[in-house]
Protein backbone atom coordinates (compact mmCIF):
# COMPACT_ATOMS: atom_id res chain seq x y z
CA UNK A 1 0.00 0.00 0.00
CA UNK A 2 1.21 3.39 0.11
CA UNK A 3 0.56 4.44 4.00
CA UNK A 4 4.02 4.26 5.10
CA UNK A 5 5.29 1.87 7.96
CA UNK A 6 8.44 1.11 9.95
CA UNK A 7 11.35 -1.26 10.35
CA UNK A 8 12.45 -3.40 13.33
CA UNK A 9 16.21 -1.78 13.54
CA UNK A 10 16.96 -5.37 15.78
CA UNK A 11 15.21 -8.19 12.70
CA UNK A 12 15.46 -5.96 9.70
CA UNK A 13 11.58 -6.51 9.31
CA UNK A 14 9.14 -4.37 8.31
CA UNK A 15 5.61 -3.01 9.66
CA UNK A 16 3.31 -2.00 7.51
CA UNK A 17 0.75 0.58 8.39
CA UNK A 18 -1.49 -1.25 6.16
CA UNK A 19 -1.16 -4.96 4.67
CA UNK A 20 -2.88 -6.33 1.41
CA UNK A 21 -4.55 -9.59 1.14
CA UNK A 22 -5.40 -11.63 -1.98
CA UNK A 23 -2.06 -10.59 -3.79
CA UNK A 24 -0.37 -12.54 -5.98
CA UNK A 25 3.11 -13.12 -5.62
CA UNK A 26 5.07 -15.01 -8.34
CA UNK A 27 8.94 -16.37 -8.17
CA UNK A 28 11.35 -16.09 -11.29
CA UNK A 29 14.34 -17.84 -11.24
CA UNK A 30 17.06 -16.64 -13.76
CA UNK A 31 18.10 -20.75 -15.26
CA UNK A 32 20.24 -19.28 -18.46
CA UNK A 33 20.55 -22.82 -19.88
CA UNK A 34 16.92 -22.95 -19.75
CA UNK A 35 15.75 -19.81 -21.66
CA UNK A 36 16.36 -17.19 -18.85
CA UNK A 37 13.98 -16.30 -16.00
CA UNK A 38 11.18 -18.85 -15.66
CA UNK A 39 9.05 -19.10 -12.74
CA UNK A 40 10.77 -21.01 -9.87
CA UNK A 41 9.69 -24.88 -9.58
CA UNK A 42 8.54 -24.38 -6.40
CA UNK A 43 7.08 -27.93 -6.33
CA UNK A 44 10.44 -29.81 -6.24
CA UNK A 45 11.50 -27.86 -2.84
CA UNK A 46 7.28 -29.08 -1.38
CA UNK A 47 6.64 -25.18 -1.89
CA UNK A 48 3.97 -23.34 -3.76
CA UNK A 49 4.68 -20.69 -6.61
CA UNK A 50 2.76 -18.44 -7.50
CA UNK A 51 1.21 -17.71 -3.61
CA UNK A 52 -1.61 -15.44 -2.58
CA UNK A 53 -1.25 -13.49 0.55
CA UNK A 54 -3.38 -14.94 3.31
CA UNK A 55 -3.59 -18.62 1.87
CA UNK A 56 -2.23 -21.59 3.53
CA UNK A 57 1.00 -22.90 2.16
CA UNK A 58 3.24 -25.76 3.08
CA UNK A 59 5.34 -23.74 5.18
CA UNK A 60 2.05 -23.39 7.78
CA UNK A 61 2.34 -19.64 8.24
CA UNK A 62 -0.30 -17.43 7.39
CA UNK A 63 -0.37 -13.89 8.08
CA UNK A 64 -1.81 -11.18 6.91
CA UNK A 65 -0.27 -9.65 3.61
CA UNK A 66 2.75 -12.31 4.12
CA UNK A 67 4.43 -14.43 1.44
CA UNK A 68 7.53 -16.44 1.42
CA UNK A 69 9.78 -18.52 -0.99
CA UNK A 70 12.49 -20.57 0.83
CA UNK A 71 15.07 -20.83 -2.55
CA UNK A 72 18.54 -22.17 -3.10
CA UNK A 73 20.96 -19.61 -3.77
CA UNK A 74 20.40 -17.60 -7.42
CA UNK A 75 18.96 -14.49 -8.83
CA UNK A 76 15.44 -14.01 -8.47
CA UNK A 77 12.92 -11.64 -8.46
CA UNK A 78 9.40 -11.20 -8.05
CA UNK A 79 6.20 -10.35 -10.02
CA UNK A 80 3.23 -8.74 -7.66
CA UNK A 81 -0.16 -8.84 -9.12
CA UNK A 82 -4.23 -9.57 -8.22
CA UNK A 83 -5.90 -6.79 -7.51
CA UNK A 84 -8.56 -5.13 -10.01
CA UNK A 85 -7.62 -1.35 -9.44
CA UNK A 86 -4.23 -1.98 -8.30
CA UNK A 87 -0.80 -1.76 -9.99
CA UNK A 88 1.23 -4.79 -11.02
CA UNK A 89 4.79 -4.47 -9.36
CA UNK A 90 8.35 -5.71 -10.27
CA UNK A 91 11.18 -6.67 -7.95
CA UNK A 92 14.62 -5.65 -8.61
CA UNK A 93 16.77 -8.63 -9.32
CA UNK A 94 17.44 -10.33 -5.69
CA UNK A 95 20.49 -12.17 -5.26
CA UNK A 96 20.20 -15.09 -2.90
CA UNK A 97 23.40 -16.51 -1.08
CA UNK A 98 23.14 -17.77 2.37
CA UNK A 99 21.08 -14.78 4.14
CA UNK A 100 17.46 -14.63 4.09
CA UNK A 101 16.23 -11.65 1.98
CA UNK A 102 13.41 -9.78 2.91
CA UNK A 103 11.26 -8.20 -0.02
CA UNK A 104 8.84 -5.45 0.82
CA UNK A 105 6.18 -4.44 -1.66
CA UNK A 106 4.69 -1.13 -1.98
CA UNK A 107 1.89 -2.46 -3.88
CA UNK A 108 -0.31 0.55 -4.98
CA UNK A 109 -3.47 1.86 -6.82
CA UNK A 110 -4.07 2.94 -10.50
CA UNK A 111 -5.13 6.53 -9.99
CA UNK A 112 -8.00 6.83 -12.39
CA UNK A 113 -7.64 10.48 -12.91
CA UNK A 114 -6.31 11.98 -15.60
CA UNK A 115 -2.33 12.12 -15.63
CA UNK A 116 0.53 14.19 -17.07
CA UNK A 117 3.25 11.05 -19.34
CA UNK A 118 6.78 11.23 -18.68
CA UNK A 119 8.39 8.83 -21.31
CA UNK A 120 11.42 6.99 -19.64
CA UNK A 121 14.02 5.80 -22.20
CA UNK A 122 17.84 4.48 -21.55
CA UNK A 123 18.56 8.24 -22.45
CA UNK A 124 16.50 9.45 -19.07
CA UNK A 125 12.90 10.70 -18.56
CA UNK A 126 11.40 13.60 -20.75
CA UNK A 127 10.45 15.71 -19.78
CA UNK A 128 12.37 15.76 -17.01
CA UNK A 129 10.67 18.17 -14.46
CA UNK A 130 7.04 18.28 -14.03
CA UNK A 131 4.46 20.84 -13.14
CA UNK A 132 1.47 19.82 -11.46
CA UNK A 133 -1.38 20.75 -9.83
CA UNK A 134 -2.18 19.13 -6.31
CA UNK A 135 -4.21 15.74 -6.99
CA UNK A 136 -3.24 15.44 -9.96
CA UNK A 137 -1.43 12.12 -11.27
CA UNK A 138 2.12 11.76 -13.70
CA UNK A 139 2.05 8.69 -15.32
CA UNK A 140 5.70 7.04 -16.62
CA UNK A 141 5.71 5.12 -19.77
CA UNK A 142 8.90 2.87 -20.44
CA UNK A 143 9.60 2.87 -24.55
CA UNK A 144 11.98 2.32 -26.48
CA UNK A 145 13.94 4.81 -28.67
CA UNK A 146 14.14 4.68 -32.84
CA UNK A 147 17.86 3.54 -32.55
CA UNK A 148 16.99 0.51 -30.81
CA UNK A 149 17.73 -2.67 -31.77
CA UNK A 150 15.34 -5.98 -31.57
CA UNK A 151 18.00 -7.37 -29.26
CA UNK A 152 17.79 -4.37 -27.18
CA UNK A 153 14.25 -4.89 -26.88
CA UNK A 154 14.33 -7.88 -26.41
CA UNK A 155 17.20 -8.13 -23.51
CA UNK A 156 14.82 -5.31 -21.75
CA UNK A 157 12.15 -6.89 -22.34
CA UNK A 158 13.53 -9.94 -19.78
CA UNK A 159 15.62 -7.76 -17.42
CA UNK A 160 14.10 -4.00 -17.57
CA UNK A 161 16.36 -1.65 -16.64
CA UNK A 162 13.88 1.44 -16.04
CA UNK A 163 12.35 2.08 -12.43
CA UNK A 164 10.93 5.14 -11.17
CA UNK A 165 12.37 5.56 -7.83
CA UNK A 166 11.34 8.51 -5.52
CA UNK A 167 14.08 9.43 -3.33
CA UNK A 168 11.25 9.40 -0.50
CA UNK A 169 11.28 6.11 0.57
CA UNK A 170 8.18 4.67 0.02
CA UNK A 171 7.66 1.91 2.43
CA UNK A 172 8.44 4.65 5.29
CA UNK A 173 7.02 7.74 3.81
CA UNK A 174 3.66 7.44 2.03
CA UNK A 175 4.60 10.77 0.04
CA UNK A 176 7.15 8.15 -1.68
CA UNK A 177 6.66 5.97 -4.45
CA UNK A 178 8.34 2.93 -6.26
CA UNK A 179 7.11 2.33 -9.89
CA UNK A 180 9.47 -0.83 -9.75
CA UNK A 181 10.73 -2.04 -12.85
CA UNK A 182 8.77 -1.41 -15.98
CA UNK A 183 9.31 -3.27 -19.49
CA UNK A 184 9.11 -1.42 -22.33
CA UNK A 185 5.35 -0.19 -23.06
CA UNK A 186 4.21 -0.78 -19.76
CA UNK A 187 3.95 2.19 -16.92
CA UNK A 188 3.63 2.92 -13.74
CA UNK A 189 0.70 6.17 -12.22
CA UNK A 190 1.04 8.20 -9.16
CA UNK A 191 -1.33 10.95 -7.62
CA UNK A 192 0.28 13.63 -5.94
CA UNK A 193 -2.17 14.66 -3.03
CA UNK A 194 0.45 16.69 -1.18
CA UNK A 195 2.32 19.83 -2.67
CA UNK A 196 6.43 19.72 -2.84
CA UNK A 197 9.43 18.65 -5.15
CA UNK A 198 9.54 14.99 -5.73
CA UNK A 199 13.34 13.65 -6.57
CA UNK A 200 13.23 10.67 -8.60
CA UNK A 201 15.79 8.37 -9.98
CA UNK A 202 14.82 6.28 -13.14
CA UNK A 203 17.27 3.03 -12.37
CA UNK A 204 19.18 3.87 -15.19
CA UNK A 205 21.58 6.83 -13.74
CA UNK A 206 19.16 10.08 -14.33
CA UNK A 207 17.45 11.64 -12.30
CA UNK A 208 13.84 13.94 -12.30
CA UNK A 209 11.77 15.86 -10.49
CA UNK A 210 7.88 16.53 -9.95
CA UNK A 211 6.99 19.71 -8.54
CA UNK A 212 3.53 19.89 -7.63
CA UNK A 213 1.68 22.97 -6.65
CA UNK A 214 -1.19 24.30 -4.48
CA UNK A 215 -2.85 22.83 -2.38
CA UNK A 216 -2.17 25.95 0.48
CA UNK A 217 -4.73 27.13 3.20
CA UNK A 218 -6.06 30.52 2.08
CA UNK A 219 -6.84 32.93 4.75
CA UNK A 220 -9.52 35.87 4.57
CA UNK A 221 -9.53 38.62 5.86
CA UNK A 222 -11.99 39.41 8.65
CA UNK A 223 -13.82 42.78 8.35
CA UNK A 224 -15.33 44.26 11.97
CA UNK A 225 -18.38 46.41 11.53
CA UNK A 226 -18.88 48.83 14.80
Amino acid sequence: MDKGGTYDSATGMFAPVETVSGVTVTCYVSIPEWGGWIPWPAEVYSQTNPQVTDDQYPDGITTTGYFAFFTPPGDYYLEVEGIPGYQRWRSPVIHVITQIVHVNVPYTPWPETSAVTVTLTPDGPDPAVVTVPVGSAVQWLSQVRDTDTVTDVVRWMDTPILRPLSALDPLQNPLGFDGGYLEPGTGYRRRFNAPGKYVYTDGAGHTGKVVVTGGGKVYLPIILRH
